[in-house]
């Protein structure tokens, strides 16, 4: 299923003043801007306007995955990043492909749950700073939950 990205209106150049000119012109006068000015390619579907996905979960783990790479040497999570901007948009619906994330990676990505789930638990401040414990913890919470069925069995 192809879909008009969310961020860019199916445009694929970023919504702007300075741009808002480019929205009436035709797809070939707009691909030669991004030619010309590839820092103003939509950071969502990289200027094509469109995102080929057939469920919310590829959707979430396309999001998810180019957090990963974008993110990767980052030493803080930036919940401003436009990919996660895009899951809170999708809303609870998102909680499952995130926690099998967290199930695969134990990546730091458990911190938008805040963002999806208003009764969300608390971090026990014995496992704060302990990355596979943290997300143990919310494994174990999206089973109670109903969110995942199972975890898979990871050596800590």
């Amino acid at each position: 299923m192809i879909n008009k990205c969310w961020k860019c209106d199916g445009e694929g150049i970023l919504p702007s003043e300075s741009f808002m000119k480019w929205r009436n012109s035709s797809k070939e006068s707009i691909n030669n801007y991004l030619k010309n000015h590839p820092s103003k390619k939509c950071d969502i579907c990289y200027g094509k306007g469109m995102i080929d996905y057939s469920s919310i979960d590829e959707y979430v783990n396309f999001l998810v995955e180019r957090w990963h790479k974008e993110t990767h040497f980052s030493s803080t999570f930036e919940k401003k990043h436009p990919c996660m901007k895009a899951i809170v948009d999708i809303g609870e619906k998102a909680v499952p492909t995130i926690l099998k994330d967290i199930d695969k990676e134990h990546s730091w990505v458990f911190t938008i749950l805040r963002e999806l789930v208003d009764d969300l638990p608390e971090i026990p401040i014995e496992i704060m700073g302990k990355l596979d414990s943290i997300s143990e913890f919310f494994l174990d919470w999206g089973i109670e939950k109903g969110y995942i069925s199972e975890k898979s069995e990871h050596i800590l």
